[in-house]
């Protein structure tokens, strides 16, 4: 971030402060700023969030996606489109797209979606030609399915490759090696698939929190660079939880950040506990901001994850309680 912009960043930020630090000014959500009090602020913009769209207590897919919209004044909406037996019961069936077109018609029309393409059915497991498989049978079909759609805000490509892969997390045995080089290969092949087919970005999946367990979930992105993700990619993808934030400056995330000469999206930050939440986005949030001069956008972990108010990462909790950074950011 330039001297002028952190200038006049923290200009509005005082101007705007909300006594008590608990909500936004209607002069904050004019000029496009989420102020957290004296911590500072980031531009309203840049917010996004996970969503799955299960059903939960705000109501279905539609319902959800306007009170993220509408209610939290959140623009930007991450989901999963899962590559499983659900999408394709089998290589030869035909693909069920039910779950993927009402989430695609849920989404307000000044709301954009990054879909996640990733995982593979359990049919797939152990199989040498899965990655053939995932391109012609899922990513081909996805995305000529929504490329047209306006509000694709571009394609990330599999979710935490060091984590979900052979056997762990949604991927079964044989669907990546956790290997930085295998990750880049599945990109390789999965790239001209969708540029063929689509204009929208194409977004690099994140590693594991990036500051946590140091050095070794920064070395993964240090040798998925070597590998050369970047020739493929147009977005550098991070998940952020923690804070944690000498990893930035003397740890050399930023300056690795801003070496890839890629716009950054931190696709995953936040924290368990329907009360801790907001004091996360306040300690965090202005920090990436300040310190990832390429940073543009920032999603929170999560809408919903059906989990109760004191260990969930949702806004909102499996029995409906709202956390304090949706009260906050729905001026509340």
């Amino acid at each position: 971030m330039t001297i002028v912009r952190r200038t006049l960043r923290a200009l509005a930020a005082v101007a705007l402060i909300v006594v008590g630090g608990c909500g936004l000014a209607e002069d904050a959500k004019s000029l496009g700023e989420i102020v957290f009090g004296d911590r500072g602020s980031i531009p309203r913009d840049e917010l996004g969030v996970q969503n799955e769209f299960v059903p939960n207590p705000k109501g279905n897919a539609p319902a959800q996606a306007q009170d993220i919209r509408s209610h939290l004044g959140v623009r930007h909406i991450r989901t999963t489109f899962f590559f499983d037996e659900s999408y394709l019961a089998s290589e030869g069936a035909r693909p069920n797209f039910a779950r993927f077109d009402a989430i695609v018609g849920a989404i307000p029309a000044d709301t954009d979606l990054l879909p996640i393409l990733a995982y593979a059915p359990r049919w797939l497991a152990n199989r040498p030609d899965w990655k053939q498989v995932f391109v012609n049978r899922y990513v081909i079909p996805v995305v000529e399915r929504y490329a047209g759609n306006g509000a694709i805000a571009g394609w990330e490509i599999w979710n935490e490759p060091d984590g979900f892969c052979n056997g762990r997390g949604g991927a079964p045995a044989g669907v990546l090696d956790c290997s930085a080089d295998d990750y880049v290969d599945l990109v390789r092949r999965v790239v001209p698939a969708i540029r063929e087919r689509s204009g929208a970005p194409i977004v690099g999946a994140a590693t594991t929190s990036i500051n946590q367990s140091f050095p070794d979930h920064f070395d993964y992105n240090k040798r998925m660079v070597r590998a050369g993700l970047l020739q493929f990619v147009d977005v550098y993808n991070i998940h952020w939880y923690g804070e944690q934030f000498e990893k930035l400056t003397v740890g050399g995330i930023a300056d690795f950040l801003d070496g890839t000469g890629k716009a950054i999206w931190c696709t995953e930050s936040g924290d368990r506990g329907s009360e801790r939440q907001l004091d996360h986005a306040g300690n965090v949030f202005p920090v990436l901001d300040d310190q990832i001069r390429r940073l543009d956008r920032i999603y929170i972990y999560t809408y919903f994850d059906g989990g109760a108010p004191e260990n969930t990462f949702g806004l909102v909790a499996g029995n409906g309680a709202e956390s304090d950074l949706y009260r906050f950011l729905a001026g509340e």
